[in-house]
């Protein structure tokens, strides 16, 4: 099978790297594999998890001259072009591109479909004349979570094409261990550690989690919170913790590129975030065999067991009393939620609630090694990579073109 994958592969985000990790797996399997790059480079990350052989094209500069985006029929004539300079595509997976109307055109006119793969753009896109088009144009869409499928349905009005979920892989190299139930790590007596990790943005709910340690800590737990990532929020988040005295017992590590070894040192993984597309966060936290709690909002609840692996938090509490930049773009005007089966407005979830669970949790050293020993089952279970990319293959044969 011949498949053309469609994204800005200049970015080396999750989106980046699972759609290099899923080409490796393809060419692997004797599928022939083509990057169309929206953006000018290949990340270097990107680049190494691929194999060098896999050709690449530019979107906006199919040939020698860049096209401009107001010229739809020129650019669809260009890609056409380049498109024939390679092996005959049977099928186009957009990675959670709306834009690409002229590449699935140009790929029509050599017989192929198109399926739009959606990790989160109909959350952070709004529902244009163009993004319908580019919808419409699809003979399906993969959705990452029930919650980006109810999202589609709900918000943009899908219900023309098939809407297929398929969550998230544990990404290859990241292993489930036992080190996180059997052997942790030496560390100070009776001092509990929460984890959050994740790009430092509002969305994330970080202001929660930090308000949360302080009512753990007034409680007499010696509880400390890592954070692992970068964002814009880091200078702010640090002058939260020294305006609740939380200097001490809150560090922050950067980037990490070894995610098992910190997760398994954490006791609690916590997600409050107010939007959270799938959470693979999560899933990389059970394999760790580190339970999660997180906010019951959009695709988050489908990586756990509620009540065996982790558990979620309804949420209650209006952005701006729980957060800073509560108006934040990365907060959308709506969200999912799972217990309505509707759409809402972004709510927080209480800081007293998540401490609440959250000391709860951590003096029953018991109920935390059986949500560790489950959560690493439901990981080997459900999100193992090698099944995603059988999955995969069975929905590109099923909805492309095979000759």
């Amino acid at each position: 099978m011949n498949i053309s994958h469609f994204a800005s592969f200049n970015v080396a985000g999750g989106i980046g790297l699972l759609s290099a990790s899923l080409v490796h797996a393809l060419e692997a399997r004797g599928h022939h594999n083509l990057l169309v790059n929206k953006g000018t480079h290949i990340a270097p990350a990107i680049q190494q998890k691929m194999q060098k052989s896999v050709p690449v094209m530019s979107y906006k500069k199919p040939g020698r001259v860049r096209i401009p985006g107001a010229l739809t029929h020129v650019r669809t004539h260009s890609l056409t072009r380049a498109l024939k300079q390679h092996d005959r595509p049977d099928v186009l997976l957009s990675w959670s591109q709306l834009n690409a109307v002229p590449l699935i055109k140009a790929h029509r006119k050599l017989g192929a479909t198109t399926i739009h793969y959606d990790h989160g753009s109909a959350w952070r896109s709004n529902p244009s004349a163009a993004r319908l088009d580019h919808l419409r144009a699809c003979e399906a869409v993969i959705c990452v979570s029930n919650a980006t499928r109810r999202m589609l349905e709900l918000r943009w009005g899908v219900d023309h094409v098939p809407l297929i979920v398929q969550h998230n892989p544990l990404m290859p190299g990241q292993k489930v261990t036992c080190e996180a139930t059997t052997d942790r790590p030496a560390r100070q007596k009776h001092r509990y550690r929460l984890g959050m990790v994740g790009r430092l943005v509002p969305v994330k709910g970080f202001p929660i989690a930090l308000k949360a340690l302080k009512i753990i800590r007034d409680r007499g737990l010696d509880v400390e919170l890592h954070i692992i990532g970068t964002g814009m929020m880091e200078a702010a988040l640090r002058q939260e913790c020294a305006s609740l005295g939380l200097e001490g017992a809150v560090r922050f590590h950067g980037y990490c590129s070894d995610i098992n070894a910190r997760m398994a040192e954490f006791d609690i993984l916590l997600c409050p975030s107010f939007r959270e597309t799938f959470g693979l966060v999560s899933v990389e936290a059970a394999a760790a065999g580190c339970p999660v709690i997180g906010s019951r909002v959009d695709g988050l609840p489908e990586t756990l067991s509620e009540g065996i692996t982790g558990m979620t938090l309804p949420c209650t509490e209006a952005p701006a009393s729980v957060t800073l930049h509560a108006n934040h773009e990365s907060i959308p005007e709506q969200v999912y939620d799972p217990d309505t089966d509707t759409l809402r407005a972004p709510l927080g979830v209480s800081p007293k609630q998540l401490a609440d669970a959250t000391a709860e949790l951590l003096l029953d050293e018991t109920r935390r090694k059986n949500m560790g020993i489950a959560g690493q089952a439901l990981v080997r279970e459900r999100f193992g990579f090698d099944r995603y990319v059988d999955n995969m293959v069975s929905h590109l044969h099923h909805y492309g073109t095979t000759r």
